[in-house]
This record gives C-alpha cells, structure tokens and sequence, in this order.
C-alpha cells in the first residue's frame, strides 16, 4: 500500500507545481532553467512520472515565494487546507493517479475505491456500472 501513497504524492507534488507555474504565466522551459535540467525533465516531475529532490522543491519554493509545505498540502471539499496524509485517507478532491496502474490486487481495489467515492452523483456511479457489466460481459 505503500506504493500507493508514494505514487499519489508524486501526482499532488506535480499538481501543485504545475498550479503555481500557470498561475505565475510561466513557461516549462523557464522554470526548468530554475533546477537546471532539461524541458523534458521538468515535463516528467509535472506530470508525476519522475520523483523530484527535496533540494529541487526548496529551490522551487524559493522561486514562487511559497513555503515547502505548499507541495504536502491540499485542499479537502470544504476548501480548507488540510495534509497530504489526510488526503491520502480519502478525502483528496482532485484526480492525481491518472496514469498510474497499481500492481497488485489490493491496490487496484483501494484505487477503484477512491475512484469510486470521488464521482460525483448516483447517474455517475449508475453509469459507472453499467460500463463495468458491458466490460465484464466482453470477455
């Protein structure tokens, strides 16, 4: 279950910096010039597919002006910030694990979960099964 938080640190660390770098109107390769690496680098620490260095997130965090803590923190439902932890318990508002594929049963059980309290009407989770009777029927 481990992978699993660290997977979904890695994706709010990403959005976190990517909400700060659109909100500052700046461009990838610009603030790739900020940790000295490449477009490409920065590119994969944004979209959550690299681990980032806790050496490169102070230097960041210097550059927009915000603490450290900016990057652990989130917003819950009710638009108060709250930490990540408690996020990682079910209460993280936003889609982090896009393109993360958990490997073992559990952890696909715990994703689906969560992906599941996370829409956002009883049509949704209707349609939602639905879907997952087509899909299962198609074998």
């Amino acid at each position: 279950m481990i992978d699993l938080y660290i997977q979904l640190l890695d994706k709010h660390i990403a959005q976190r910096l990517k909400q700060l770098r659109k909100g500052h109107k700046i461009s990838l390769e610009k603030l790739a010039e900020v940790i000295d690496v490449s477009q490409q680098q920065m590119s994969r620490y944004e979209a959550g597919r690299n681990h980032m260095a806790g050496s490169y997130l102070y230097l960041l965090a210097e550059a927009f002006n915000v603490p450290v803590s900016y990057f652990y923190t989130c917003l819950n439902k009710q638009d108060t910030t709250i930490s990540v932890r408690d996020c990682l318990q079910g209460d993280w508002p936003i889609d982090l694990a896009t393109d993360w594929r958990a490997e073992d049963r559990s952890e696909r059980e715990a994703l689906l979960t969560y992906y599941w309290q996370q829409l956002p009407s009883e049509q949704h989770r209707e349609q939602t099964l639905r879907l997952l009777e087509v899909m299962a029927m198609g074998k």
